[in-house]
Formats: C-alpha cells, structure tokens, sequence
C-alpha cells in the first residue's frame, strides 16, 4: 500500500518486505557558537578553539545541548557526516606584513578528547592579509567537512594567527549596533548534520 506523503521505500534486508519509512538525514541544525565580544591580546601562532576559555563564544542555538566549551560531541542517533562553517577576523596593534594571516582547521577525537586529528588531511587552511586602510585587520572564512562520525566522537573549530610572533592579537565579535564602522569583523562557528 501505498506510504505517507514524504515518505521512502527502503529495504529491510533479504527475504524480507520493504516498508515505507520516514526520512530523518538532511540538513540538520546542530550548534552555532558566536563570539559575544573582542577578546584581550591573544598569542600569536597558537591554536585556539572557537567557544574555549580563550575565545568564549556564546551558544546561538544547541539543538542537542552537544557542545561544551567549543568542543561538539555526536549524539545518540546523530552519527553521520557534519558540515562546519568558520569565519574570524583579528586585529592588533602593530602591522601586519603580507606573510600574516588566519588559519582555521577542525580536529576531531575519537578517544573523549585524549588525542585530536585534524579532518580531512592537509586540512588546514589559511587566509592571507587583507589590508584594511585605517586598521590591521585579516578575515578568513573557510567551509569544512567531517565524514562518518560515530556517537560519542567529538570535533572542535580552531583559530590560528600569525602575526610576525606578535602577542598582541584580539579577535574581534561582531557588531550589535549596525553602525559596521571600525574594524570589527565577527568570529563565529556553524555546525549542522548533512548525512
């Protein structure tokens, strides 16, 4: 007979009827983490995770409460391949030179956090200077992808910043105000299930 509208015929192995079943993959909001202000001077050339102690960032929305301090743990009945989103921006005191930039990367743990992999290999990527006439500011935005995470496996956004070795880096939230002057720029980190 025939299903609900909506529905997919699939297969229940051999010798067995299929049956009509409700399609539960697709794009599946997950977590998105925005950083609620500019952060004190930061070092450069290290690695920091977008929602940590270094970078807090606030939990626009946690459709499985999954993420603790940036760190996204799959969930019963959510394993599968994710799709990750960064952008950031950093400004700091002293110039920046063209070799500068932001590189972003995200690591997944199959061991509760003990040991990280970055994810697909060669995966980490960086975005050049871009001179900014009045300000030294240097944006990226790059899009990720995880394959086949099971549940209980945790993946984590990271910032990274090079800056001639300078300490002085603050990476900049977002405007509230709509004025978009100055040199904010925003740093942000969107998750969602895509199979």
């Amino acid at each position: 007979a025939a299903g609900t509208s909506g529905q997919f015929l699939k297969t229940q192995g051999s010798g067995a009827n299929p049956t009509w079943g409700d399609i539960s993959a697709g794009l599946t909001p997950s977590v998105y983490l925005n950083l609620n202000s500019d952060t004190s001077n930061k070092n450069s050339q290290t690695w920091f995770t977008i929602g940590g102690s270094n970078i807090a960032a606030t939990e626009i929305y946690d459709t499985d409460n999954a993420c603790t301090n940036g760190i996204f743990t799959v969930p019963s009945g959510k394993a599968g391949t994710y799709l990750v989103n960064i952008f950031s921006t950093h400004t700091g005191s002293s110039s920046h030179s063209g070799s500068d930039g932001i590189g972003h990367r995200i690591q997944v743990s199959t061991d509760s956090g003990s040991s990280w992999t970055v994810t697909p290999t060669n995966g980490e990527y960086k975005s050049g200077y871009l001179p900014h006439p009045g300000s030294e500011l240097t944006a990226a935005n790059s899009t990720h992808i995880a394959y086949n995470l099971s549940v209980g496996h945790q993946l984590r956004g990271q910032v990274w910043s090079y800056k001639g070795g300078s300490s002085n880096v603050v990476w900049k939230a977002g405007f509230t105000n709509g004025s978009f002057s100055g040199s904010s720029g925003g740093t942000y980190m969107q998750l969602m299930k895509i199979f």
